[in-house]
């Protein structure tokens, strides 16, 4: 049997000595805040600047015809600490969980959106030493302060209430 609070811990310890640079690719979460045009003349959008990195397999940001779209997310060669810790955490809470990808948060307070990327469910849970900080799916409040939630983030509305302290959270999708 696990200790939940011993892992909860150790994991918080691993996240503390964690450097989560800014991200702007999160504009549907994170609200948008301006259009560049990039080397290629295209415009694209940049979102409020969020702490959030990914791990897993990802979306190439450019495909080639006839390429595999997805890649090994550059963080889990650079970042193996986190990783391994972010999959040790899940195979401690959900075992059985099916996931291909993890979305690790610092302090976001993510805006009103759906997840454009998720094809299934994802599962959430925050860690920290924080106050507040529901997720509201579709109206409804949910205390995921060391507790999981299993939901279907490309299908329901989300947000963050307020909060205070140092939250983080991993969705694993």
């Amino acid at each position: 049997m696990c200790n939940f609070s011993k892992l909860y811990e150790m994991t918080v310890e691993v996240l503390k000595n964690n450097y989560i640079k800014s991200n702007t690719n999160r504009i549907t979460a994170s609200g948008f805040n301006y259009a560049i045009c990039d080397r290629q003349g295209r415009m694209r959008s940049v979102g409020n600047p969020c702490k959030s990195e990914t791990y897993g397999i990802v979306k190439k940001m450019v495909i080639k015809k006839g390429e595999n779209p997805y890649q090994p997310a550059n963080n889990n060669t650079k970042k193996p600490i986190v990783y391994e810790c972010l999959k040790n955490l899940i195979k401690n809470i959900a075992p059985d969980f099916e996931y291909t990808s993890i979305t690790l948060n610092f302090n976001f307070k993510c805006l009103p959106h759906k997840d454009k990327g998720n094809k299934k469910e994802s599962l959430i849970i925050g860690l920290g030493d924080y106050k507040g900080g529901d997720l509201v799916v579709e109206g409804v409040e949910f205390d995921i302060k060391e507790q999981a939630l299993i939901f279907n983030g490309g299908e329901l509305e989300h947000y963050v209430n307020e909060f205070n302290g140092n939250r983080w959270t991993i969705v694993y999708y």
